[in-house]
């Protein structure tokens, strides 16, 4: 090899070790940043005035996340917006009954929606960087509810096929939210920028269109 490819080989690899630490940083090393490849979403009931179970959420939110770029042998939850989407649940004891969610990595949630209370209230952005919404506005109950179960391409056919019994409107809300979501990180172009995933949420907030 001539000299002076041998002096540029140890200056390469500097170059490539420093673009990979700042691709890193970028990705990882900010609060308010998620990782490129996946997300995690968090259904939170812990402010809750009664216990809740949010299995229905779940399959809801599932039912929308499988039904976006997903492809076999899924080793996440389902897609939303493209990327990988992991479903946690606060307190852990609310998604008693499910045990098929998949081991979530341990990054923090990017987004939580809270069950707490209505399902429209302004997003916000917490101290840690996550983005807490609320489930938003729901369409006419005869588009999400037992009684659509006869079209064959209703959410309610979908989700009955999915878990054998018809919604509530517990599943239609995280189905809603799983929407909102979806449609929010593909019109702002990712996860990078919290503060401009959370203004186009705000947008859905008070209805989004169903499949």
């Amino acid at each position: 090899m001539p000299d002076n490819n041998r002096r540029l080989l140890p200056t390469c690899r500097s170059v490539v070790a420093a673009i990979g630490l700042a691709l890193a940083a970028l990705f990882t090393g900010t609060p308010n940043v998620a990782s490129a490849h996946s997300f995690v979403v968090t259904l939170d009931a812990t402010a809750a005035a009664e216990p809740l179970n949010l299995a229905s959420a779940i399959q809801g939110m599932r039912v929308a996340a499988s039904e976006r770029d997903s492809h076999a042998a899924e080793t996440s939850d389902g897609h939303l917006g493209g990327i990988d989407l992991f479903i946690r649940v606060q307190p852990v004891d609310a998604a008693e009954g499910i045990t098929w969610l998949k081991g979530a990595p341990t990054t923090a949630a990017t987004v939580i929606v809270d069950f707490s209370g209505p399902d429209v209230a302004p997003s916000r952005i917490a101290a840690d960087g996550t983005l807490v919404i609320t489930p938003g506005k729901l369409p006419p109950a005869e588009i999400w509810s037992g009684n659509a179960l006869s079209s064959p391409n209703s959410f309610a056919a979908r989700y009955h096929a999915a878990y054998d019994g018809a919604p509530d409107r517990q599943a239609a809300q995280g189905y809603n939210a799983a929407l909102r979501i979806d449609r929010a990180v593909r019109d702002s172009g990712g996860l990078h920028d919290i503060e401009a995933l959370r203004k186009t949420l705000d947008r859905s907030t008070d209805g989004i269109d169903w499949p």
